[in-house]
């Protein structure tokens, strides 16, 4: 599935470079990042940090360290383009709902529930949507059956109509490792978001 290969690439990114030697702490980093699209808030303390090689112009990974030998948490944001330009805001939803619960592999992966609804955002047509999956065979940790679960807002953007800006937190882990007080910093980095049609210029 799509979000959940994204994630599941990135942790396995970082584990085998050798220390991840582009991280920078949130307090480094500008109040505002600015990207194709989007600009995005920094996050709100040092327990969270960017890799830049996991950057790019269209791209923003936040990671944050959280306790347990399995467990992840992170913030990203993408401008990615979809199969279709869609007909309609409905048909919008409908493909949005294609791409998050799409399954490549389905021996590892299993969708366990997808849920949405509108919530626009700057005047923008925007699904707010909860996606909850399993991974059974992560390569990384062979034998352990872990919860992923995410929350996301999904745009049409102004300028590119064929394509989703999706906005979304992620946490991954068993069970009994997941942190559901988490999800504060999770929503005030959402609310972070800003829709641009040029750099610096907010969409209406």
């Amino acid at each position: 599935m799509r979000a959940s290969n994204l994630a599941i690439l990135l942790v396995v990114v970082c584990m085998v470079a050798t220390g991840c030697a582009t991280r920078l702490p949130a307090s480094a980093l500008a109040s505002r990042l600015q990207y194709q699209g989007f600009s995005s808030s920094r996050p709100p303390n040092d327990n969270w940090f960017m890799n830049r090689s996991e950057q790019d112009h269209t791209t923003l990974l936040f990671r944050r360290e959280v306790h347990g030998e399995t467990h992840t948490f992170l913030f990203a944001v993408q401008l990615t383009g979809l199969e279709r330009e869609p007909s309609s805001n409905e048909d919008f939803t409908e493909l949005v709902h294609q791409h998050m619960v799409a399954v490549n592999d389905p021996d590892r992966h299993e969708v366990v529930s997808y849920d949405s609804r509108p919530a626009p955002h700057q005047g923008q047509f925007c699904v707010r949507y909860t996606l909850q999956t399993v991974d059974r065979k992560s390569p990384v940790l062979p034998g352990l059956e872990l919860s992923m679960n995410f929350e996301g807002l999904a745009c049409r953007h102004p300028l590119w109509p064929n394509a989703i800006l999706d906005a979304y937190y992620s946490e991954r882990g068993i069970p009994a490792e997941l942190d559901p007080t988490l999800g504060a910093e999770g929503e005030q980095l959402l609310r972070g978001l800003i829709i641009e049609v040029k750099p610096g210029v907010p969409a209406t």
